[in-house]
């Protein structure tokens, strides 16, 4: 029995560093993190359109800046993209993006350590996971799929934040919130 027991919490301790045999630490963000959000330092990142997001004025939101001089950012940083879907002023109809600094060698076929995230404002301003990983996929209240993988031919974060060369700005797209620009 006891057997048993220590090779289920090595397994666990397994998954939670990442399964990528990565010494270094690993952040599993949790809906909690995501809650406060909008009181983070914020910048305004345009309304062009962006391949596979909904139109709109995009605000991005990060809990922590690079130390100075670094190229990417520390295990644990949250980057929130806040997008005014559509000029609307109801919130729960706003489209959220977040990507974790996760860490342990995450999404090694992409945008490296990071994990991405659909978010969705709640009735009480609140934050809340619809979808995470690699390749999240939301879907509409009435069960289908959103556009987000469509726009990107079945694809999601990954296309774009993992393609070759952003790694040089540690997969962050917009100059504004690349390490060092804060």
């Amino acid at each position: 029995m006891l057997r048993f027991v220590g090779l289920g919490l090595w397994t666990l301790a397994s998954l939670a560093a990442g399964c990528g045999g990565s010494d270094g630490p690993v952040k599993i963000a949790l809906a909690d993190d995501f809650a406060p959000y909008a009181s983070w330092p914020s910048v305004a990142l345009g309304s062009d359109p962006l391949p596979g997001h909904p139109n709109g004025p995009r605000t991005g939101f990060l809990n922590q800046a690079a130390p100075p001089g670094a190229k990417s950012y520390p295990v644990g940083t949250i980057i929130v993209k806040q997008i005014q879907t559509d000029g609307s002023t109801d919130i729960t109809q706003w489209d959220l993006f977040g990507m974790v600094k996760r860490g342990g060698d995450y999404n090694q076929g992409g945008a490296l350590n990071w994990e991405f995230f659909i978010l969705r404002m709640n009735e009480a301003g609140v934050p809340q996971i619809v979808d995470r990983g690699t390749h999240p996929a939301d879907s509409n209240t009435d069960g289908g799929a959103t556009s987000y993988g469509t726009a990107m031919n079945g694809e999601t974060c990954n296309v774009c934040h993992g393609a070759i060369g952003t790694d040089q700005h540690d997969h962050i797209l917009s100059p504004l919130l690349q390490p060092g620009a804060q």
